[in-house]
């Protein structure tokens, strides 16, 4: 080793060994002192003071050496007001750590850690973002927290600190439990970390974690610039806790249970939030009592960028009634427009229970001014795609899968419940493939009543426009009560309230029971004209075979130029013809129904005890109906006088006639 190189290795170990037994001389000294300390109570007291800014009072000192460096701790402490009134401050005790390096670099205090243990602060509401501080308004701390914290050491430890709250307002009183509070000071910003044990009805615990610039920390509550948030609970009660802060009517979602999200703000305005949430008992504040999810967990996104915002929901899971949600994503973004309404959506979802879904949605939307009009739903959706802009026509574009989907449209007057299968719409036309497989209804505004349908598919298409919706259906089949159909139709559906125009054939091989087929037709609009006479004189009856056509505007159906057009092969039919004749049994023919004018050919039928054959009925007018039958009769003579007389036109009929007795064999006309 080269020589000169060896004299400076001599003298740098011998200047760490000058250092080191100065730092062993200076520890020894210290450890001397040490006990000494407590007879300077009001020397330190007053160095203190000076320190903080503010009054220094404390019962005793107990002096220590810790892992660092001295500590000193401070019992019955009490910080009091430069301007007199009530301490500030009431601790059971202040630890206070010294670092060596730091110890006497200048005429003040320099602290390196302070742990204040047994405090207690009482914080009074007194307006939506007013509170007073140990009975002091904010006006008293001009600087806000960074005055406050201005003296705080870079590392303060808080625990087993009591809060009394207090709203007059409310008449709100409560005690809360900071068991711990962990404040770092660095590079001009403050780091919270922190557990708040709750009163029972509220949860268990609520952790609480900030990162905030010091300097933007000069207004009361909350900084003036861009902060981070953390928020950790257990088992906490939403409503109550936000009750603590400010008014929870406005909140959208009600219910307790555990989370852990971090938001970043800027002021009040919150810019992203992201986290965990599981939640149960969950339901939209001022939505139907009975609406509440049993469970609702998932890790959450959301963040606004001016008037655009954007929620992700990844690995939902939900609950109701029992009944579990698919694991789900679900990503929506919207943007509002000046005046805060919608002004576009963009929405992406594997699986949506629809009935659970949109009252919460609604809610929120309600809480952040927006009114989206919809029409009522229900059922369950997979890979959904919706996208809509302010201005666009109804309905938005939209891609999605559903089962058990039920429609309520009362402006159209349709209800349509049970439907499964898909749909695709854009740029004002679309397609869909729907199919009932089990139970399903369906009721429209022309119809007496809701109908049952046992199944039903449909390969549809439509076109939409301001001035009419045009609707075709293809490979139309559906099966309801004891009937079955096949065909095609199509459906116009003018604006402006205008009555829907219908153009549908088809047919189908049976009909189990006629008289619930005949509820399919728009008998509503000819209640208490003759020709609703149809559907009340037909008790019973089966058709083997039928088709029919029907065409027109809806509302004035069959009259206004509409066309309806039935053939059947009946069979087993009972028809009253009028309450004061027999009821026609046992009859069978082919049934023409041609808009008002009602044919039935090549009948048979028994009509007061007398059977009936190559029977031929017509009513040309049902409205102003006169009935014409001409048919032929084997039945003996005594039968068919019999029948006669048991019909009202029997007084028609010469007396003697009718009285005679008769024998033998008749063929009638």
């Amino acid at each position: 080793m080269p020589d000169p190189l060896k004299k400076a290795l001599r003298r740098l170990v011998g200047a760490v060994c000058v250092a080191l037994l100065f730092v062993a001389l200076l520890l020894g000294v210290l450890r001397v002192l040490m006990p000494l300390v407590p007879t300077f109570q009001e020397e330190i007291a007053e160095w203190t003071s000076d320190a903080l800014g503010y009054p220094v009072e404390f019962a005793r000192i107990e002096p220590s050496w810790g892992f660092t460096g001295p500590e000193f701790r401070l019992r019955g402490v009490r910080v009091m007001s430069e301007r007199g009134g009530g301490p500030l401050l009431l601790a059971d005790e202040i630890l206070v750590g010294i670092n060596l390096l730091t110890l006497l670099p200048g005429p003040g205090l320099n602290l390196d850690r302070m742990s204040i243990v047994g405090a207690r602060l009482s914080l009074r509401r007194l307006g939506t973002e007013t509170f007073s501080v140990q009975g002091r308004d904010p006006a008293y701390y001009p600087g806000g927290p960074a005055r406050l914290l201005a003296f705080a050491p870079p590392e303060l430890q808080l625990r087993d600190v009591w809060i009394d709250f207090e709203e007059p307002a409310r008449s709100v009183r409560e005690n809360l439990w900071l068991e711990r509070l962990s404040v770092t000071i660095a590079d001009g910003r403050i780091v919270l970390d922190g557990r708040l044990v709750l009163p029972e009805e509220y949860g268990d615990w609520l952790g609480l974690g900030a990162d905030i610039e010091l300097a933007q920390w000069t207004r009361a509550f909350l900084p003036t610039g861009p902060w981070r948030l953390h928020l950790e609970g257990r088992s906490v009660n939403l409503a109550r806790v936000r009750e603590l802060i400010t008014e929870a009517a406005g909140l959208p979602l009600i219910g307790s249970g555990d989370f852990n999200v971090f938001v970043d703000l800027d002021g009040a305005e919150i810019e992203q939030l992201f986290g965990e949430l599981d939640f149960a008992d969950l339901w939209v504040g001022g939505g139907p009592a009975d609406h509440v999810f049993d469970r609702l967990a998932g890790q959450f996104e959301w963040q606004r960028r001016g008037n655009a915002a954007e929620l992700t929901a990844a690995r939902l899971e939900a609950a109701r009634n029992g009944e579990d949600w698919r694991a789900t994503e679900i990503s929506a973004s919207w943007t509002l427009a000046s005046g805060g309404e919608l002004a576009a959506l963009q929405l992406e979802a594997g699986f949506v229970r629809l009935e659970d879904a949109i009252p919460p949605l609604l809610g929120i939307a309600e809480a952040a001014g927006v009114a989206p009009a919809l029409v009522p739903v229900a059922g369950d959706v997979s890979d959904l795609s919706l996208s809509w802009e302010s201005g666009d026509p109804f309905p938005p574009e939209i891609r999605a899968g559903f089962s058990g989907l039920s429609l309520q449209w009362p402006e159209r007057g349709l209800t349509l419940a049970g439907v499964d299968g898909s749909l695709r719409h854009e740029s004002g036309a679309g397609n869909a493939d729907l199919s009932i497989s089990g139970a399903g209804d369906f009721a429209a505004s022309w119809l007496e009543g809701a109908v049952d349908l046992t199944g039903a598919q449909a390969e549809l298409s439509w076109r939409t426009g301001p001035e009419n919706w045009s609707i075709e259906g293809n490979n139309l089949r559906m099966g309801a009560d004891g009937m079955d159909f096949a065909g095609r139709f199509s459906l116009s559906l003018p604006e402006g309230g205008s009555s829907p125009v219908l153009d549908l054939s088809g047919g189908g091989d049976r009909i189990e029971d006629l008289p619930a087929a005949l509820a399919l037709l728009p008998w509503k609009n000819t209640r208490g004209l003759p020709f609703g006479w149809l559907s009340r004189a037909l008790h019973a009856g089966r058709a083997d075979g039928w088709n029919m056509q029907l065409s027109g505007p809806l509302d004035s159906f069959p009259f206004g130029g509409a066309v309806m057009r039935v053939e059947m092969a009946l069979s087993d039919g009972v028809l009253t013809v009028h309450e004061a004749w027999p009821d026609v049994a046992d009859l069978s023919g082919q049934l023409v129904l041609n808009g008002s004018a009602l044919v039935i050919l090549d009948a048979a039928g028994e009509l007061a005890g007398v059977r009936w054959r190559d029977v031929r009925t017509d009513v040309r007018d049902l409205v102003s109906p006169v009935v014409e039958v001409n048919g032929e009769s084997d039945d003996p003579l005594p039968a068919l006088i019999a029948g006669l007389a048991r019909i009202p036109m029997a007084d028609r009929i010469h007396p003697m006639l009718l009285n005679a007795e008769t024998s033998g064999e008749a063929g009638t006309r």
